[in-house]
């Protein structure tokens, strides 16, 4: 697959093309301990894989999707940093870290029993994780 020029956040080149974006929680064993600060990621699916909401209802049969995107077989995940702060202007650019770079995006959502909340995270588009 040829590179876009676009690295996620475990530092795997992204491939050129279309894809879905499956939220999901990284896995707590042994293998990503202290790889991320927050736990949770949008992982990248090619649309060619993903057609359908349910065409994933499980964690394993996700990851190894995306996994066919890079050269190690790594899902291509991006992290989504929880946030608080939900005055402002949203979409906004923010520092996640010294040296990390991202998108803090409002969006609503739904509780597990049904209420409506909103969402405010931020999606960083540039800087990695801790790689093992």
């Amino acid at each position: 697959m040829e590179s876009s020029g676009l690295k996620d956040y475990k530092d795997n080149d992204i491939p050129k093309g279309v894809f879905t974006a499956r939220f999901a929680l990284q896995p707590q064993d042994g293998d990503h301990l202290g790889t991320a600060e927050f736990n949770t990621f949008m992982v990248l699916v090619s649309t060619d894989a993903d057609k359908a909401l349910d065409t994933f209802t499980k964690f394993t049969p996700m990851v190894k999707a995306s996994g066919k995107l890079t050269s190690s077989g790594h899902p291509v995940v991006v992290s989504l940093r929880p946030e608080s702060a939900t005055d402002g202007t949203f979409p906004t650019i923010t520092a996640a870290t010294s040296d990390q770079k991202a998108i803090r995006i409002r969006m609503p959502g739904k509780t597990g029993d049904g209420q409506t909340a909103e969402l405010v995270f931020d999606l960083v588009y540039e800087g990695h994780g801790h790689i093992q």
